[in-house]
């Protein structure tokens, strides 16, 4: 993957259109295409269609992060979730062929300070308030030019576009034999993201607990899929967004913008045959698409699903094994230290040998400190690991980990007809795209925090139960379980024995 040198216009041709934790994403407004021939015969066509991706200052990386970041997805995230789901980086050679293939694109492109400061100050006040602190990284040298995937035709060209996106989050319950005896009751039976809603409650990132499961999502059942999407409309959060021809039109109080209130989404199938319906009956007809595109693209989430069955060890056996690698790279450099060869090492790498030495020995003293990490025996079997081994464990927890927090883009043209619970998804087989975004790579030095936010999950989870149980009281919404689908099972071997006998 190579830097591209391409014309991306002035900063005013260019506003803001979401964020991340470590990145901003801006739409190209820079050009008003009416017609297919005007499209073709601007100057500016190469951003038309296209969004700018930034990153943000103090959030880590270098000038090589988008490199990096690009060559993870076209390497590891494409070959797993698929290609016909993911848009990678391709050479500027290849730029014009990929064009008309509707197929391109993820660009590095090189910027300059000048423009990446006036743009900084013309997004501030477009900006969710509590992201404002963390401004754009004005010396960062490279962004990325990618697809929009809110826009179902290229360059906004054709009817309207309706874009929804789905950030799915864990599709499995851990079956680890390496969870402690304290929390393998716990996760072990229950959702990730249902256990979760707690804590963010108890914090004060949701007023109210989400009925929304990924396992439902991730089932492959009509009437689960369904239920989740309803839920996630019903309930938002950041777990979804929906834009209509490229402008967020309707999110959660996390989403980034105080686009959440139901009645908005009365308007959102307007087509000119077809005005204005009732909410109700716009999350029905809303529903029944993306349930009809899943059941059709069901490889998207069988995929994603798989890559995030990466995660086999569950983060406390990664936990233990970050430390052991730490603690073998420790002891590499204490016995380069004492060696005899060390006579003819200079003063200069004998005090970087001893400042590492510290860097590492305080490092394990932190993680060591983490509380009730004990019942270490259940960890006996990893000390057997070659380096290789853990490094490679160690990899595939960040990639299932990139896995459970993508999103999905869902893009589609509204028919004046509405799909019913009956509608066959070869009818709208032509009028959709699904892409997969934000599989940027993980950093292993954040094993130890998502340690920690594991522990505290659980914590909260488990008290709220208790404190449930003390007062009499019951959940506002029972987190999904795999009790169910146990009960259900053992349901159906009884009445199989029932009806054998008879």
């Amino acid at each position: 993957m190579t830097d591209i040198d391409i014309n991306i216009g002035a900063p005013n041709h260019w506003c803001y259109k979401g964020e991340g934790a470590c990145n901003i994403v801006l739409s190209y407004v820079g050009t008003d295409i009416t017609n297919r021939a005007e499209y073709f015969n601007s100057l500016n066509y190469i951003n038309v269609g296209k969004v700018l991706r930034l990153r943000k200052f103090g959030v880590g990386g270098d000038d090589d992060s988008d490199l990096k970041n690009n060559s993870f997805l076209l390497n590891v995230m494409l070959p797993l979730i698929g290609s016909k789901y993911v848009y990678p980086g391709v050479l500027f050679v290849y730029l014009l062929i990929s064009w008309f293939n509707n197929k391109l694109l993820q660009t590095v492109i090189q910027l300059n300070r000048d423009f990446l400061s006036q743009l900084d100050e013309q997004i501030y006040n477009d900006r969710p308030t509590h992201r404002r602190n963390n401004r754009l990284n004005i010396e960062c040298k490279r962004g990325l030019l990618i697809l929009d995937l809110t826009l179902l035709t290229t360059g906004g060209v054709g009817g309207t576009s309706i874009s929804v996106e789905i950030k799915p989050k864990c599709g499995f319950v851990t079956q680890s034999k390496y969870q402690s005896s304290s929390t393998k009751p716990i996760k072990s039976h229950t959702c990730r993201y249902c256990m979760h809603q707690y804590l963010k409650l108890k914090d004060g990132s949701i007023h109210s607990i989400s009925k929304y499961c990924p396992l439902d999502l991730f089932s492959g059942a009509v009437d689960r899929q369904k239920r989740a999407i309803r839920a996630l409309l019903e309930c938002p959060q950041n777990n979804l967004k929906i834009y209509k021809d490229g402008s967020l039109f309707y999110t959660g109080s996390l989403g980034g913008k105080s686009v959440h209130s139901l009645e908005s989404l009365c308007t959102l199938l307007d087509t000119p045959e077809e005005t204005s319906q009732s909410v109700e009956s716009t999350i029905d007809r809303l529903t029944n698409y993306l349930v009809s595109i899943l059941q059709t693209e069901h490889a998207v989430l069988d995929n994603l699903l798989t890559a995030q069955r990466y995660d086999d060890l569950d983060i406390e056996a990664i936990y233990y094994l970050y430390q052991l690698q730490l603690q073998r790279q420790l002891d590499r450099l204490i016995i380069q230290q004492n060696s005899s060869s060390s006579i003819t090492t200079t003063t200069t790498e004998k005090e970087e040998v001893q400042k590492q030495i510290e860097l590492l020995d305080n490092q394990l003293k932190q993680l060591q400190l983490q509380p009730n990490y004990k019942d270490l025996e259940r960890f006996s079997d990893l000390n057997a690991m070659t380096d290789q081994e853990i490094e490679h464990c160690i990899d595939r927890y960040l990639i299932a980990t990139t896995a459970k927090d993508c999103s999905i883009m869902i893009t589609f043209s509204p028919k004046s007809s509405s799909p019913s619970s009956s509608t066959t998804t070869s009818s709208i087989k032509h009028d959709y795209r699904v892409g997969v975004v934000d599989l940027d790579a993980k950093k292993k030095s954040s094993i130890p925090s998502y340690f920690k936010n594991d522990k505290l999950i659980i914590d909260t989870y488990k008290n709220n139960n208790e404190n449930q149980q003390q007062s009499g009281g019951v959940h506002v919404i029972a987190p999904r379980t795999i009790y169910l689908f146990e009960f259900n099972k053992l349901l159906i071997n009884l009445l199989c024995i029932r009806f054998s006998n008879i």
